[in-house]
């Protein structure tokens, strides 16, 4: 597995907590979904979870910057499927600490 962690620090100019990871990283499930899942009963703040899905390319960009090339690829998830990890890590407390 390879972390999606953003790299460097953080501007200090933000006064709301910013998340370590970028934005297009986070799914919403919403009921529909959850009961395609069968998921019934709502897992606990930090839990972790396995995902394995397949995903359609919708777009492809590429840009040049200062001479140096900038892919940007767009992937819409089209099939899913959920489940509980062997280890037992609390996200939670490892992004926002304790309380």
């Amino acid at each position: 597995m390879i972390s999606m962690k953003k790299e460097g620090g953080y501007s200090n100019e933000v006064e709301i907590e910013e998340s370590p990871y970028p934005y297009g990283l986070e799914l919403r499930l919403e009921q529909d979904q959850l009961d395609k899942l069968s998921i019934t009963e709502p897992p606990e703040v930090g839990t972790t979870m396995m995902i394995k899905a397949q995903a359609m390319v919708k777009a492809v960009m590429m840009k040049k910057d200062d001479g140096r090339k900038e892919l940007c690829v767009r992937l819409q998830i089209t099939d899913m499927e959920l489940g509980k990890t062997e280890r037992n890590n609390d996200m939670a407390k490892s992004l926002y600490g304790s309380d």
